[in-house]
This record gives C-alpha cells, sequence and structure tokens, in this order.
C-alpha cells in the first residue's frame, strides 16, 4: 500500500500514489475505472484478464483466490501498460484430475 501523501490535502492514491480528487477516494480518477467496477473494488475469486500475442493471439485470464492475489490483481489493473484488464467475460476454473495410484 502506497503511504498517505501530506502535499495531497484529499488523499493519496492507493494504486499509483498521485492524489486523490475527492475527500475519501481510495484511488484517483485515472485509476478509479480500471481498479473499480461499477463502483465495486475488487473481491476475493474475481477475474481478471490480458490478451497475448505470442506465440498466438489468445488471452489469458486469472481468479484472484487469495489475498495476495488480489493485491497484486490491483497493482496489475492500477497500472495501464501491463494489459491487464477485469474479466469481460464468464471464466471457469478447471481442476486437473490427478489419477489416483
Amino acid at each position: 500500500m502506497i503511504e498517505q501523501n501530506p502535499d495531497h490535502p484529499n488523499g493519496t492514491c492507493e494504486a499509483c500514489g498521485g492524489p486523490c480528487a475527492v475527500c475519501g477516494c481510495r484511488y484517483c480518477p485515472a485509476c478509479y475505472d480500471r481498479v473499480t467496477l461499477a463502483g465495486r473494488p475488487l473481491e476475493l475469486g474475481d477475474w481478471i484478464e490480458a490478451d497475448f500475442t505470442f506465440p498466438s493471439q489468445h488471452t489469458r485470464a486469472a481468479q484472484l483466490n487469495t489475498p495476495e492475489a488480489l493485491a497484486y490483481g490491483a497493482e496489475l489493473l492500477a497500472d495501464p501498460s501491463s494489459g491487464w484488464r477485469r474479466a469481460t467475460r464468464e471464466w471457469v476454473a478447471q481442476r486437473e484430475e490427478v489419477p489416483t495410484p
């Protein structure tokens, strides 16, 4: 988490460290839409996704199942250059079946 900057009278954005525009808001306007969806912060179990072009064009998704994953996912969403976004479709986790001896 980014420490509050005393030069920011309304607070400091938790995602980028810039000044918040509204008193009590945790994010600046530039980060708000990336980090929240319809005003809802990321929660455990949410999905994020990114498009890749190597070795072929495809989309990868990650489910945020731990507090650490949730924090890292918020960092990825706050950085526009990461290419990650909130999932735009429904993803389903698939477990690999391990044969029992």
